[in-house]
């Protein structure tokens, strides 16, 4: 019952703020004091040329990639070692998690994630430069 009613809350002021940022803009803005200081429509962004904006873009994905395939890979290398050592092997609940020919598929794949983010985390330079404009 009490976790029906914070989700309901949750719902609720997830949809008043939605509302209030979508109905009320101009309010927010004299809130936050955005208005202050930007005389001109024209927004300056200094020195960045394409290549930075690949950087930035490699460094992304490659993070997302990481941070995203992890807590699959963890799992599932938890529950592999779990099925090879232990004597016991899986519980009902863990063979049911496993599903062994998509588990072990899953597995595989989050590794290979990991490792290709880790790849264009490090070579980030390497692929901007390549990608990027020739000058």
């Amino acid at each position: 019952m009490l976790n029906l009613l914070f989700s309901i809350v949750y719902v609720a002021i997830t949809i008043a703020v939605f509302v209030l940022l979508l109905h009320k803009v101009d309010a927010v803005i004299k809130f936050l004091k955005l208005e202050d200081g930007f005389d001109d429509e024209l927004i300056v962004f200094g020195d960045l040329d394409d290549k930075k904006i690949i950087k930035f873009a490699v460094l992304l994905i490659g993070g997302f990639l990481i941070i995203d395939n992890i807590p699959i890979f963890l799992k599932f290398l938890y529950l592999t070692a779990k099925w090879k050592i232990s004597k016991m092997g899986l519980s009902e609940m863990e063979k049911m998690m496993y599903n062994y020919p998509r588990g072990l598929f899953t597995f595989i794949i989050s590794a290979v994630n990991i490792i290709v983010g880790y790849a264009l985390i490090t070579n980030y330079r390497v692929l901007a430069n390549k990608w990027g404009k020739k000058d």
